[in-house]
């Protein structure tokens, strides 16, 4: 994949981003919260219980065309967000939206004005090489490797990547980096802003049951990162699973 198709990629997420916070900003809470840490607990459930409350599945083949690879998955037909996603065959890309809290798939109607969980599984370049892309495309930095940017502690167990914050749209990029210094997800989040809007979101990129993932959600859920992680990771290895048992 080229470095301007994965440009077009993150430029597309952005819209997405943008787009979900119109629609939740009816049910938002005041602006002063919006960069507060949320109390509640992104999943208040077993993230796999559709699984064993529905007897409806799509058989799908995730086609991993940069690692030459497909993995095969089996999800409820009840998380598939879209109409026209819900069938058996080969995909590129899916889309899920889970209410915040009760993990309950909703459907595309039902989103608006709800605090959500959204996740895009597909395949795409690294960790690495997207966090650089997100840089200079999302917040207007200097093309420079990751590691060539400085951090510094943030809240959360994360590292903040110290950018300049005058040059464009206003975004912060957080990492979390395992002990052998690996980049294990990165998060990007809009500020309240005139251009964005009031109610800043926030993405995570990760890497799950062999697929690339970006989850989506409020700012205010930042800190949850790691629990919004473990869930959709659960949800995601339940799908897989699930597909090579032969069930």
């Amino acid at each position: 994949m080229r470095v301007t198709s994965m440009k077009s990629q993150v430029v597309g997420l952005a819209m997405m981003i943008l787009l979900q916070g119109i629609a939740a900003s009816c049910a938002s809470p005041a602006l002063a919260d919006q960069l507060s840490p949320a109390k509640t607990a992104p999943v208040a459930r077993d993230p796999c219980w559709t699984f064993a409350e529905t007897k409806q599945f799509i058989h799908v083949n995730m086609v991993m065309k940069l690692e030459r690879t497909a993995v095969r998955l089996r999800i409820p037909l009840v998380d598939i967000v879209n109409p026209w996603d819900r069938r058996d065959g080969d995909f590129k890309a899916l889309y899920f939206e889970m209410e915040y809290g009760s993990f309950r798939p909703l459907t595309a109607p039902e989103t608006a004005g709800k605090d959500t969980i959204a996740f895009l599984i597909h395949d795409t370049i690294p960790l690495e090489q997207t966090a650089q892309v997100f840089l200079k495309v999302m917040m207007r930095q200097p093309s420079l490797p990751l590691s060539r940017y400085p951090t510094r502690p943030a809240q959360f167990a994360l590292t903040e990547v110290v950018a300049d914050q005058t040059k464009g749209l206003r975004w912060d990029l957080f990492l979390h980096r395992s002990d052998e210094g690996t980049l294990e997800t990165y998060v990007g989040c809009s500020r309240p802003d005139p251009l964005w809007g009031p109610f800043p979101r926030c993405q995570q990129y990760f890497r799950a049951a062999g697929l690339d993932v970006e989850v989506g959600y409020a700012r205010k859920h930042l800190a949850q990162w790691r629990e919004m992680k473990a869930a959709v990771s659960q949800f995601l290895a339940c799908a897989k699973s699930g597909d090579q048992s032969g069930e």
